[in-house]
C-alpha cells in the first residue's frame, strides 16, 4: 500500500507552500517528470503540489496522482 511518509521522504526539494484553510501544502520536484526527461522535465524542481490530505498535483505536465504517487491504479469493478 501507498505509505506517505516513505512517499515524501523519496521526493526532491520539499518545501512548505502554505496553508489554505487549515490545509498545509507543500512543493517538491515531481518524481514523474524528473524521471522522464523527453516528454518533460520538472526543472525548478518546485511543480508538485501535495498536501497531508492526499491531495497530490503536477502543475508541469499535469502528471496522474498514480504515476506521482507510484501506485497502479485499482481496476474498476461494474
Amino acid at each position: 500500500g501507498f505509505v506517505y511518509e516513505t512517499w515524501k521522504a523519496r521526493l526532491e526539494n520539499v518545501r512548505f507552500k502554505a496553508n489554505s484553510n487549515g490545509v498545509d501544502w507543500f512543493v517538491a520536484k515531481c518524481p514523474t517528470c524528473s524521471a522522464d526527461k523527453p516528454k518533460g522535465e520538472d526543472t525548478k524542481g518546485h511543480r508538485l503540489n501535495f498536501s497531508e490530505e492526499g491531495a497530490i498535483v503536477c502543475q508541469a505536465r499535469q502528471c496522474t496522482y498514480w504515476e506521482i504517487a507510484g501506485t497502479k491504479q485499482s481496476e474498476v469493478k461494474e
